[in-house]
């Protein structure tokens, strides 16, 4: 019970941090496409800008309390 708990207010105070970003994800998105005729498969590749380095002004080890 006291892990659901930890778990709890963790997620709601990341989720605090989370509502004052005002950057739309899709702004620096790249769509690269490459089509080979004999070939029937499908890869997709997703990478996001993510770590310390991308810590807003104040906030800084969010980082690092959200990858735990």
């Amino acid at each position: 019970m006291k892990k659901l708990i930890v778990f709890a207010l963790i997620f709601s105070i990341s989720f605090l941090f989370f509502t004052n970003c005002k950057k739309n994800a899709m702004e620096d998105s790249k769509i690269i496409t490459l089509k080979v005729a004999e070939d029937p498969t499908v890869s997709i590749r997703i990478w996001f800008n993510v770590g310390s380095q991308f810590d807003p002004k104040g906030k800084e080890g969010l980082a690092m309390l959200t990858a735990r």
